[in-house]
């Protein structure tokens, strides 16, 4: 990763008039063109459309082409087509002009012609030969998750959260060196790593470690960390995400075993964490088999131990709005004034998408789409130490439940037409399908893969999640 010393000339605003600094972006051989141009592309895209001023948008450009593109390595299909900028491709402030030949974001512009279809089962066959890794971040194991959320002004925050491939492919590097690697280069003010440093030791591995395992069982992906970023102000800031799977797996320990006892160490700082674990597993523990939840993510911001919060993320295979309501309630015993509005609106958006399916009813969609890996309802529990209960969030699953992408926009639109977000409702449709261009977003379902609903301390917050579809560009399902 580069050094810190580049944030003063990344971050300095920088008229638009101006060209970009050659430096940044000249003669990059390790920068792919394909991660470019289908992953970088659409960020530039949601935050022009999202009008984030010009100066942060170059910056948040400059910040993902510099210290995000690297980590997912080479172009997955070198080999099978030229993947790499050449020496004549640099910066430039030339007006856009034809959009197939001429791209342009954040003052890159450099020629070139479309790519083929990644859907087509020539490409796929080289992708699948080539790769080692499957990503667990999105379907088609595209390594990147950008997401939008608008305040109650109607302002949009784009985040994003990506999966570092090429350092987790041999897994001979510790978790926590990339966190450091981006603290220390984005000189975040307040980051602290304290309780990331105890989430990875505990919940990753590397193969020098050395375990002989005990497990009997293959992980059933190779993730086990992601990085997420937020941009809002002048420096993102960061998130870090924790994949038990791999330890599991290996050890032969639970994931309920693991968490607990990452939980406990947290504790040690935040002791009311035990409290709000303990509750949240009594819930669990409550339920019937079926509706038994595995545990697949912990999280937390690398903020001091005092603002921070553990997250878990947690599927149940059922998918009825009953079972949404017996989450974010915990069964009934927790039911606070944040957590009923929260259920209003996602009843809101169950009888937008589905009219009126009986609450105990699944959707009536295909059987593999509900029991896909990341079929079901995900929901993530937010603990804090100063609270004895979570704060719980519903991730519903619209890639495996709608008919295409087209009707997700639709009843986003409504959604906060309903809310009272006007600025919303007028903005969305227009930010997803100018950011998401590779394919008509009638045609299927797969750009959006989650829209989530969350009871926050004080209020309500929805959030849509996309896959660039870097591995399914065409319009066909596959």
């Amino acid at each position: 990763m580069p050094g810190a010393c580049w944030r003063s000339e990344l971050f300095t605003v920088v008229p638009p008039s101006v060209p970009r600094p050659r430096s940044l972006f000249h003669a990059t051989a390790s920068r792919s063109q394909f991660w470019w141009e289908t992953t970088g592309e659409v960020l530039y895209r949601l935050l022009q459309e999202g009008s984030y001023p010009a100066h942060l948008r170059h910056s948040y450009v400059a910040f993902y082409w510099l210290m995000v593109m690297p980590e997912y390595g080479v172009d997955p299909f070198s080999g099978s087509r030229s993947s790499l900028f050449s020496s004549s491709q640099y910066l430039s402030n030339t007006a856009l002009k034809d959009n197939r030949h001429v791209r342009k974001a954040g003052g890159i512009c450099f020629t070139s012609t479309p790519l083929s279809d990644t859907g087509t089962a020539a490409d796929l066959a080289v992708l699948n030969a080539s790769r080692d890794y499957i990503s667990y971040i999105t379907d088609d194991h595209s390594p990147v998750e950008f997401s939008c959320m608008f305040d109650a002004r109607g302002k949009p925050v784009i985040r994003f959260s990506i999966d570092p491939i090429a350092r987790q492919r041999d897994r001979c590097e510790p978790a926590i060196k990339l966190f450091e690697d981006y603290g220390a280069s984005l000189e975040l003010s307040d980051a602290d790593l304290a309780w990331c440093k105890i989430c990875a030791s505990e919940l990753t591995m590397t193969t020098r470690d050395g375990h002989p395992g005990t497990g009997s069982t293959r992980p059933r992906y190779s993730s086990q960390y992601f990085v997420a970023f937020e941009l809002l102000g002048s420096v993102p800031s960061m998130k870090a995400y924790f994949l038990p799977e791999t330890v599991a797996s290996v050890t032969g320990k639970s994931k309920l075993e693991l968490i607990t006892k990452t939980v406990d160490q947290l504790a040690l700082d935040a002791p009311g964490l035990t409290t709000a674990w303990t509750n949240t597993c009594s819930f669990f523990k409550s339920l019937p088999p079926d509706l038994t939840p595995s545990l697949e993510i912990a999280a937390v911001d690398c903020v001091p131990s005092h603002k921070n919060r553990f997250k878990i993320y947690v599927r149940t295979p059922k998918v009825t709005l009953t079972n949404i309501k017996r989450f974010m309630t915990l069964g009934g015993i927790h039911q606070t004034a944040t957590v009923g509005h929260a259920l209003e609106q996602i009843t809101m958006f169950w009888r937008i998408l589905f009219g009126d399916l009986p609450e105990d009813s699944e959707p009536n969609v295909n059987e593999a789409r509900l029991r896909h890996l990341t079929g079901g309802l995900l929901f993530y529990f937010e603990l804090r130490g100063d609270y004895p209960y979570p704060h719980p969030k519903v991730y519903i699953p619209v890639r495996h439940l709608c008919r295409d992408d087209a009707q997700v926009i639709e009843a986003m639109v409504s959604l906060y037409q309903a809310i009272g977000n006007s600025e919303a409702a007028r903005q969305y449709g227009r930010i997803v399908r100018e950011s998401f261009t590779h394919r008509a977003l009638s045609s299927r379902t797969g750009l959006h893969t989650y829209i989530t609903i969350a009871s926050k301390a004080r209020d309500v917050e929805i959030t849509a999640y996309f896959n660039p579809e870097c591995f399914r560009r065409g319009s066909t399902d596959i």
